[in-house]
């Protein structure tokens, strides 16, 4: 939309030249414009219908960036002189009665005399009528000529590079053709326009700060502005990583090294942890790695957990939320009837199995034989959207599950295998658990991985996930076996967590550059005040005022400077991110997250606040103490 506003902006520009002063230099400013404008514009034509998605998608970027730095930096100009405006106005009590207050501020104000005549036609002759009747007769004839070009027989970068083409030819003839149709003004004249950059000037030369200062004030703004956003952003990020993590996975859990092996005196265990303070709920399960293969053939590889419906009911695991197809009755362990029971078998004791302990359904027949009609007895299985998606089944589709652990089949050894039915999909919102996690029944996979009654996992939910470790170091102690641990969140997932808080920390680094770039602006701009205002500094020398006054008023200036920069960018920062978190920003669908996150954290913004101020605080010391050492005689000698 931008591009399409373009000639409109360049169209309004040349009629508003048509009402200012018909000289040359500004005749070939205005032509310069149209063409550079066209050329833009058709260098984009061309890109978009001929270039390749990656270069199209790197200059849409680089134009959204452009023009965002170039609000940014509208806005936060806007944001410092009016902030500027309210400490003057808000502060004229201390800036009257303290000494270094009054001095400061009177150093850091421009005092440019003011503009008394603007500036008038300085009588070069008009640009040769001849000639720009010419040029503009030639442009319109051609823009003419264009419209009768048959546009269906031309190629589609040709097509798209016709429309700037144009609007140049058009805008080059109005501009040509009506310039010498005004008549050139006398030695002196001015025109609206030069009475308003006159008034502007007046008005400015006697409340703005110095062009350089304010540049400096706008590149803290800037910068305190980036970090405060970026920072928000990745804590957003961080925080919506971290809920997904702390609802899918556990927040404490037992286990034992070896990944296969139960737990001893769970029951004990249990109890243990039912009632130890902040625990919520303690859920035993029972987890394997499993390699699951549709009628696709398609093999994935995941983690099979074995849960009990009645473990998941009144806690806030995942499951009793994210469940978008399918039933969780597949995980209630309560008995159907009675022929069920006696049905199921019974553990086996011997690690070696005989032929008369096999299990029946190792190696289950599929389906599709016939004489067999295996459907409604197959296990029930959950599995995420993703790992859905990428088997290309449904609740209802069977799938086949293989253990790498070693069962006894017809063939002898070999690893265990069974068919397993889709009896619900959840959403997690994450993808690594909605393609890597599936879920059964506790009894099913107690039986899948042959541990008998035996569990391998103890899954504690807490209700204050900040203080796991309390919860840990309860629950250590009562361990009986050497083997077992237990282990909270924040050990779990400490190498995602620590890469993200390396990766704030780099970002705060990186971005706090721009403040420092600005800090050296700062630097240059009061050892620019120093060379001018040295005669007004060897005056308050010899009125009495000593060093240490001196560098106290460089140093407040520094931090007027400080102030004002670092407010405006965290005004602009905190609006940002309000207008992120308010409007939303729609994310592309890898990234697995609908809105672009946005968390503002109250101690990070005020680090960034301070920071801001503390540079450029440091780039003061330095040109304080050289308007300290400034002699009273070099300052006088030339007045």
């Amino acid at each position: 939309m931008l591009l399409l506003r373009l000639p409109i902006v360049v169209l309004v520009m040349v009629v508003n030249l048509l009402w200012r002063r018909s000289d040359p230099q500004t005749c070939r400013l205005a032509t310069l414009f149209v063409w550079v404008g066209a050329a833009i514009q058709a260098a984009l034509a061309f890109v978009g219908s001929h270039g390749d998605p990656d270069l199209q998608y790197f200059i849409a970027t680089a134009l959204n960036l452009i023009t965002a730095i170039g609000f940014v930096l509208i806005v936060v100009a806007v944001i410092t002189w009016s902030t500027i405006r309210a400490l003057e106005w808000g502060g004229q009590s201390l800036i009257a009665h303290n000494f270094q207050w009054m001095v400061a501020w009177h150093f850091l104000r421009s005092h440019r005399e003011p503009v008394s005549t603007p500036p008038g036609y300085d009588g070069t002759r008009p640009p040769k009528t001849k000639l720009l009747l010419t040029l503009g007769a030639v442009s319109m004839l051609l823009m003419g000529l264009s419209f009768f070009v048959p546009m269906d027989m031309m190629p589609n970068t040709t097509r798209a590079m016709m429309v700037p083409l144009r609007w140049a030819l058009g805008l080059s003839a109005l501009l040509w053709l009506t310039w010498p149709m005004r008549p050139a003004p006398g030695f002196g004249a001015t025109d609206w326009a030069d009475r308003l950059v006159a008034t502007f000037q007046t008005h400015q030369s006697t409340r703005s700060v110095t062009t350089t200062t304010f540049i400096s004030i706008v590149g803290i703004g800037v910068g305190v502005w980036a970090l405060t956003v970026v920072l928000s952003v990745m804590s957003g990020f961080e925080n919506d990583l971290r809920t997904k993590i702390l609802a899918t996975s556990p927040h404490v859990v037992i286990q034992d090294e070896e990944p296969m092996e139960g737990i001893a005196d769970e029951v004990n265990l249990l109890a243990l942890a039912r009632t130890t303070s902040n625990v919520n709920a303690a859920i035993p399960y029972v987890q394997g790695d499993v390699i699951l293969s549709s009628h696709e053939n398609r093999n994935v590889s995941l983690v099979l957990k074995g849960v009990a419906l009645e473990d998941l009911e009144n806690t806030d695991h995942h499951l009793n939320q994210d469940l978008t197809n399918g039933s969780l009755d597949g995980l209630s362990t309560k008995p159907q009837d009675d022929d069920d029971e006696a049905a199921k078998p019974t553990p086996q004791e011997d690690a070696s199995p005989t032929s008369e302990d096999i299990e029946p359904d190792v190696l289950s027949p599929p389906s599709s034989i016939a004489g067999f009609n295996t459907a409604s007895t197959h296990p029930p299985l959950y599995i995420g959207a993703e790992l859905a998606s990428s088997l290309i089944v449904s609740v209802g589709s069977e799938i086949t599950v293989v253990s790498p652990k070693e069962g006894v089949g017809f063939l002898g050894r070999q690893p265990r295998a069974k068919t397993f039915r889709v009896a619900g999909i959840f959403h997690s919102g994450m993808y690594e658990f909605d393609l890597k996690l599936a879920y059964t029944k506790l009894s099913d996979a107690q039986r899948f991985f042959n541990m008998g009654d035996d569990i391998n996992r103890i899954e504690l939910r807490l209700d204050d996930v900040d203080d796991s470790s309390q919860v840990v170091a309860t629950i250590r102690p009562a361990l009986t076996a050497a083997t077992l641990e237990v282990l909270d969140w924040k050990t779990l997932n400490r190498n995602l967590f620590s890469a993200l808080e390396l990766e704030k920390i780099v970002m705060f680094i990186v971005l706090g550059f721009i403040v420092l770039v600005a800090s050296f602006n700062i630097i240059g701009s009061l050892v620019m005040i120093i060379m001018e205002k040295s005669k007004e500094i060897a005056i308050l020398r010899s009125m009495g005022a000593n060093r240490r006054r001196i560098q106290w008023i460089f140093l407040l200036l520094g931090g007027i400077v400080g102030l004002i920069g670092s407010l405006s960018g965290l005004i602009v920062g905190l609006s940002t991110c309000g207008a992120i978190g308010y409007f939303g920003i729609p994310l592309p669908r890898q990234y697995y997250i609908e809105l672009l996150p946005i968390h503002v954290d109250p101690t990070t913004t005020v680090m960034v606040f301070i920071a801001g101020i503390g540079l450029c605080l440091l780039a003061t010391l330095y040109p304080a103490m050289e308007a300290a050492r400034l002699k009273l005689v070099e300052g006088l000698r030339y007045e």
